[in-house]
C-alpha cells in the first residue's frame, strides 16, 4: 500500500499507524499485569524520587540537628512533609491523568 503512495501520504499513513501491522500485534506481551510499560516507568520514577527525597531529608536533618537543634529540626521535618505531600499529589495526579 505504501509503495503506491507519494512520499507525503506515506509519511502521514506511517505516522497515523497505517503500516500494514495491527497495533495489537506490535504491543502484544509488552504489558505486565495488564499495565502498560509507560505506567510502570511512571510508578518506578515516582517511587525512586520518594526514596531520593527521603535520603536527602535524612542527611539534611542530621546536619540541621547538630547545627540548629531539635526544635528547628521538627519544623524542617513538618515543612518537608507538607511539601512532599503537595508535590506528590500534583505530580501523581497530573502524570496519571496524562497517561490515562
Amino acid at each position: 500500500i505504501l509503495a503506491t503512495m507519494d512520499p507525503h501520504h506515506a509519511a502521514v499513513a506511517t505516522a497515523s499507524g497505517v503500516t500494514g501491522h495491527s497495533a495489537a500485534n506490535t504491543h502484544a506481551g509488552s504489558s505486565i499485569l495488564g499495565i502498560p510499560p509507560s505506567l510502570w516507568l511512571f510508578f518506578g520514577g515516582f517511587f525512586s524520587a520518594g526514596i531520593v527525597w527521603s535520603f536527602g531529608l535524612a542527611y539534611v536533618s542530621g546536619l540541621a540537628h547538630r547545627a540548629l537543634g531539635p526544635q528547628f529540626l521538627r519544623y524542617l521535618s513538618l515543612t518537608s512533609a507538607a511539601l512532599f505531600l503537595y508535590f506528590a499529589y500534583r505530580v501523581f495526579s497530573h502524570g496519571l491523568h496524562t497517561l490515562l
